[in-house]
């Protein structure tokens, strides 16, 4: 059985479109103890800040997600995998790699995780039923699950789907496995460039571990208050799953 945190623990903060490294600082500053850990994506890889940002995240007691979405050949997905923890041999709470890069890329990525996690993303949850057709040709959550099945063969800890499948995700591979759910919106939140989302509460009923929220936090006029919200409503889905 995953052991995971109640409430505040659950949510995974996206540090995207931060513009630099001060702006991510009074981010982490505010929310620190509000959220669980925070996310270091792509826009932040590209600038020149994003090991600076972990650095400092490390610095006051919290963890992050060096959210990559490694999607290459095996050799560069393990080298890559095997640098970032070296550079930060503490504080990383999870590396994630696309399901769809093969069993070779995935198993090396795995192989050299160190103490993190590395979590498989299985269909992008800006993706809508259409463009997984068109991709993958098939429905959406045959595309999940075919995915899956690879990244559980090759030993990831967890997996990130959007929340409307992981009811059956978790039904098929059991309480073992984080479940990361991205495309969670409070109620009357906007669901942006979100395709296939719940709400906090729901995903956690459905069997989510970990929420990705961002904007409806970040963007909130009282942060801390958003997130003291949202925590609350997971705490309150929590007791009602136990």
């Amino acid at each position: 059985m995953v052991t995971v945190v109640s409430g505040a623990g659950r949510i995974i903060l996206p540090l995207d479109g931060m513009t630099d490294l001060e702006e991510i600082q009074g981010v982490v500053n505010g929310l620190k103890g509000f959220v669980g850990p925070f996310k270091i994506g792509l826009e932040a890889m590209s600038e020149d800040f994003a090991h600076r940002a972990a650095d400092y995240i490390i610095q006051e007691g919290g963890e992050f997600f060096w959210d990559g979405k490694f999607s290459d050949i095996p050799n560069t997905s393990g080298s890559a995998t095997q640098k970032v923890l070296k550079r930060h041999p503490s504080g990383i709470w999870a590396v994630n790699i696309h399901g769809n890069s093969g069993r070779q890329s995935i198993t090396a990525a795995v192989e050299n995780r160190g103490e993190a996690n590395i979590l498989g993303v299985t269909v992008l949850t800006s993706l809508k039923e259409d463009d997984v057709q068109e991709i993958y040709g098939c429905d959406v959550q045959t595309a999940v699950m075919r995915l899956a099945t690879i990244l559980v063969e090759c030993g990831v800890q967890g997996l990130i789907s959007s929340p409307k499948e992981v009811q059956m995700l978790r039904s098929e591979f059991g309480n073992e496995l984080l479940l990361v759910t991205p495309g969670v919106r409070p109620k009357g939140a906007d669901t942006q460039d979100q395709a296939r989302v719940l709400t906090p509460a729901e995903a956690i009923r459905a069997g989510s571990t970990h929420l990705v929220i961002g904007r409806p936090i970040t963007k909130a006029e009282d942060r801390q208050a958003a997130a003291r919200s949202i925590a609350a409503e997971i705490a309150e889905a929590l007791e009602e799953s136990a």
